[in-house]
């Protein structure tokens, strides 16, 4: 992968805070299995939790900082979101990225996002969208420098109640194909989410049945979302 991002996207008036365990977020050490039939190793690629190491993605957030150590997390990175300034929706993301450098191949991203009690049935939380990005492009433009969005394989994901008829918390994910890209609600994803808690969000990159191409599986809470 070459960029992972965290991304937040507010439309009320009040500050939000998203907090994820910098130690979980990362190109993870070990060999994983993916299914039953399938193994990859994965070789370990940390991701710095320095918050000068991060760059800002479409809009500067309120704030972004490592705040040291939160509900049994060390390294733990907070972005605060304020109501967004720009009329395009592209532009109403405020975000932080780096750039990673991985091996070419298959590849996993996972990070903790910290889900407040109160995102549950806080009046004050009419929209909630925050979660974490990556972006992968071919050994050969890496190597060049380059960057091309055609290109790319995107792995997406949000948690949001956005399309929730009761405010419920769930997952969006990227989906690229032929007359479907785009972000799409996984409403059956909403008894997975955990409040007062700890969310693991995985995002795997891995070979398509096209062997030149790839696929993006998600994970929440270790449970297969979206593929």
């Amino acid at each position: 992968m070459d960029y992972l991002g965290l991304l937040g996207m507010n439309r009320n008036s009040s500050l939000r805070r998203a907090l994820l365990a910098g130690t979980a977020i990362g190109l993870l050490l070990a060999p994983l299995p993916l299914a039953a039939e399938d193994f990859i190793g994965y070789e370990r690629s940390p991701i710095s939790t320095s918050v000068a190491d991060w760059e800002t993605d479409r809009s500067s957030p309120a704030d972004f900082k490592n705040i040291g150590t939160f509900q049994g997390r060390e390294n733990v990175l907070r972005l605060s979101s304020r109501p967004p300034a720009a009329d395009a929706s592209f532009w109403k993301y405020e975000g932080k990225n780096q750039r990673v450098s991985v091996r070419p191949g298959p590849s996993l991203l996972r990070g903790d996002l910290w889900v407040p009690e109160s995102w549950r049935t806080s009046p004050e939380n009419k929209y909630i969208r925050t979660g974490i990005w990556s972006s992968t492009m071919p050994e050969a433009l890496v190597a060049k420098g380059l960057y091309n969005d055609n290109a790319a394989v995107f792995a997406v994901t949000h948690l949001t109640n956005k399309d929730s008829t009761d405010d419920t918390l769930h997952a969006r994910a990227w989906k690229s194909s032929v007359g479907s890209s785009g972000l799409f609600s996984v409403l059956e994803s909403a008894p997975l989410v955990r409040y007062g808690a700890w969310n693991t969000i995985e995002l795997r990159v891995m070979p398509a049945e096209n062997k030149d191409e790839y696929r993006v599986e998600y994970r929440l809470n270790g449970e297969v979302i979206f593929s």
